[in-house]
């Protein structure tokens, strides 16, 4: 058995380790594709790098969770977000502030967590429905809602790209969306692929052993990618799967840093992988830091968005198109494209600070809620918390509801209860 000390300090080495590669490796990514916007790269400056490194610490001493759902949790979060954004800061000697964005965000999530585990909320979270739901109802309704979405995405888009190599597919990207694109019904079923498809065919895959569903998923993802060049969706997949081996058979001494692996891998991909590693690396993990110093830093000095352009918009923002290509029209020349950023910089760019504060503390609450699920099926409730944290790499938070299925993520956590035990 590893000890909370041990854990502490396996994260905290594996951590540090992933932190000072990305910073000396960037140079590397930036030659094949610093083109895409105007950054200069200074002298990383030594205070700030020690600062950081210490709020690395205190992250990770408040989330040593004996529980691996929410420590894997907390490290793809540390990983993928503060991490990233942290590490652009120095690059580009950025303001110190910014980097206490995701960090304030990450401690709120974990004094969320840890004050309802404590108190009476917790046996109200997924008690909503008296006698339950059994669970593979949920998991037939997300099977079939699957396959319609690809029958009705090749039927709108034929199989003529499908024959086309994931190389061509990687580097055609933008051509690709510009000419097919996704909308109204189609849309909606396509960006729930990664909250509820995903983790309902590798749960059916690897705790019932029926492993015709990793076929069928990723033939799934192989077509979305090919016809839509949505490589968040393509790469989540295969992350996912590692995630679920990794849960599923590694003993606890190996477990502990899976997060990590994951992280190593892309960095590998950037390191032998030539320009389309560098590519990997670039949209996994410099982007999100660079695109959320940008939001930050726009966004402290001119007005929030207020959700201009959404069904949320009360009439104050002045902006009449998505943040996004506010961002492209700042700092990316106006290339036309929409800037993507995770669940901090889109908030941040609605509400600054009250919108993260806010986003922070129903995190906290709906972990707890995918978290009621263990009893049921502790490897489901484990892969949509890391399906989730990755679309928090990825998309703003209010998208996540109808767009990417989080509310559907949501009424499985609310409606099947602990009494309800998964059919074999």
């Amino acid at each position: 058995m590893v000890t909370n000390l041990k854990i502490l300090s396996i994260r905290f080495f594996y951590s540090l380790l992933i932190f000072i590669f990305g910073l000396y490796f960037y140079p590397t990514v930036f030659d094949s594709w610093g083109y895409m916007y105007s950054i200069s790269l200074g002298p990383i400056p030594i205070i700030n790098s020690l600062i950081i490194t210490g709020m690395l610490f205190v992250l990770i001493v408040f989330t040593n969770y004996k529980k691996t759902l929410f420590r894997h949790v907390f490290d793809v979060l540390i990983l993928g977000i503060f991490m990233p954004i942290s590490s652009m800061v120095l690059l580009i000697d950025s303001r110190l502030e910014y980097a206490l964005i995701p960090f304030i965000s990450l401690i709120l999530i974990t004094i969320t967590i840890s004050a309802l585990n404590k108190s009476i909320i917790k046996n109200l979270i997924g008690g909503g429905f008296r006698d339950g739901i059994p669970l593979h109802y949920f998991y037939k309704i997300g099977l079939l809602i699957f396959f319609a979405t690809i029958g009705m995405l090749i039927q709108q888009f034929g199989i003529s790209n499908i024959g086309n190599s994931l190389l061509t597919t990687f580097m055609e990207t933008y051509e690709i969306r510009g000419e097919n694109r996704s909308s109204g019904l189609l849309g909606y079923l396509l960006g729930w692929t990664i909250l509820l498809y995903f983790p309902i065919l590798t749960t059916l895959a690897f705790e019932r052993k029926q492993y015709r569903y990793l076929i069928i998923g990723f033939f799934g993802s192989f077509v979305i990618f090919q016809s839509l060049a949505l490589k968040v969706i393509f790469l989540n997949y295969i992350l996912l799967i590692g995630f679920c081996f990794g849960y599923s058979y590694f003993k606890e001494s190996y477990k502990v840093f899976l997060p990590h692996m994951a992280f190593m891998f892309v960095f590998l991909l950037g390191v032998v992988g030539d320009d389309i590693g560098t590519a990997i690396l670039d949209r996994f993990y410099y982007l999100v830091g660079l695109n959320s110093v940008f939001y930050f830093e726009y966004f402290s000095i001119n007005p929030p968005m207020y959700f201009s352009g959404t069904m949320l918009d009360i009439g104050y923002g002045n902006y009449n198109i998505p943040p996004g290509f506010v961002i492209d029209n700042a700092y990316y020349g106006g290339s036309g494209s929409n800037s993507s950023a995770g669940y901090l910089p889109s908030i941040f760019a609605d509400l600054r600070w009250l919108g993260v504060i806010f986003v922070s503390i129903l995190l906290g609450l709906f972990f707890m809620m995918i978290e009621s699920i263990e009893d049921n099926s502790p490897l489901f409730a484990y892969l949509l918390a890391i399906a989730l944290v990755f679309a928090l790499m990825n998309h703003p938070f209010m998208m996540l509801f109808l767009s990417n299925g989080l509310i559907f993520v949501l009424m499985i956590s609310f409606f099947v209860r602990s009494n309800t035990k998964l059919k074999k």
